[in-house]
């Protein structure tokens, strides 16, 4: 029995091995998709910012995970007078998805899950049926306006 045990986990090691994930380029490539939302909310942003009707500024938030360990990841902070709201990457690692960033406002909190770069992210909202809706430029006003009220 112990020999049938032993040839398993060998054939699990070289399994293992021939698998190895690139944990470094797996949080580059991270980093890249919210570099690349980040761009597209300051796009969406552009008459509102050539206006000077809003701001935005990008932050390094601090974010531990187990298989990335410590990094900085960028989010970007939106201020309307007084009030702001914050697209903060919380995690890589988020079960069913591929990214999670919470929208955080002084009234409101949503989340954002990214599928991947064919389907791209969407709103999560749990407590609604057929809870995912593509984060479009539409759905990104409504909810602006929303969290800014």
């Amino acid at each position: 029995m112990s020999s049938e045990l032993t040839d398993f986990f060998k054939k699990k090691k070289k399994q293992d091995e021939s698998e190895k994930i690139d944990w470094q380029k797996n949080k580059d490539e991270w980093l890249e998709t919210i570099s690349t939302f980040n761009e597209q909310i300051i796009t969406w942003l552009k008459d509102p910012l050539d206006n000077d009707f809003v701001k935005y500024n990008i932050e390094y938030l601090n974010i531990n995970e187990y298989l990335f360990g410590n990094y900085q990841a960028p989010s970007i902070v939106i201020t309307s007078g007084n009030d702001k709201v914050y697209f903060k990457p919380i995690e890589k690692f988020v079960l069913g998805f591929n990214g999670r960033i919470d929208i955080i406002s002084f009234t409101d909190s949503k989340t954002l899950v990214y599928v991947n770069k064919e389907k791209g992210w969407f709103l999560f909202d749990q407590n609604k049926k057929g809870n995912l809706k593509p984060f479009t430029e539409k759905l990104f006003t409504e909810l602006l306006q929303e969290m800014f009220s």
